[in-house]
């Protein structure tokens, strides 16, 4: 079904002609109208805000928004005693899948001394469509007994007081709850 599944954010599909027919009351005019997740009226590509517009024609919108569109045809049967518009309405659910991206500037060393600092390699982060000063960003050490710590805001490095393998990990998070991580995996000898 065409208005069945999950769109994109960005996405553009076309909204399809329709027809309306009925035996008993011939003369009908049909219409349709489109709304944002917030309730505003969307325009189509080409600028067009599809509120009450003809169906007779094809329309292509694109996404830009997260959360259900709603698609609204509307029928009235004209010289007709009961005018009430009968509404048929679709959903499109819009959601974004796509992870933020860490783009790491700096290297992290493999091997180290026990007592020894390493410091954090300079990272961004971006995403298709959060901001990225809004994209929750944090970073875990893991010991080699595998307990994790999250490393408070502001470090930007780390003693390890015990040998082993521990794991640096980056993880950042979307608005929508998509995650990415970058882990490094960091020795540590006498």
């Amino acid at each position: 079904d065409y208005f069945n599944g999950y769109k994109q954010i960005n996405e553009t599909i076309v909204i399809p002609s329709v027809s309306a027919f009925d035996v008993y009351a011939p003369s009908l005019s049909t219409t349709l109208s489109v709304y944002a997740p917030n309730g505003q009226i969307v325009s189509d590509v080409n600028g067009l805000k599809l509120e009450n517009v003809s169906v007779d024609k094809d329309y292509t919108i694109k996404f830009l928004y997260f959360g259900n569109y709603k698609v609204v045809y509307s029928v009235v049967k004209n010289d007709w005693i009961d005018d009430t518009p009968i509404e048929k309405e679709f959903y499109l659910n819009v959601v974004d899948t796509e992870a933020p991206e860490i783009i790491v500037s700096g290297s992290v060393s493999k091997t180290i001394k026990k007592g020894e600092s390493i410091g954090f390699p300079k990272f961004e982060v971006k995403d298709n469509y959060t901001a990225s000063e809004k994209i929750s960003v944090w970073i875990y050490i893991a010991n080699n007994a595998g307990r994790l710590t999250m490393v408070e805001s502001g470090y930007e490095s780390f003693t390890p007081i015990y040998t082993g393998n521990y794991r640096l990990i980056i993880m950042a998070m979307d608005e929508a709850g998509n995650t990415s991580s970058v882990t490094y995996t960091i020795k540590v000898t006498e």
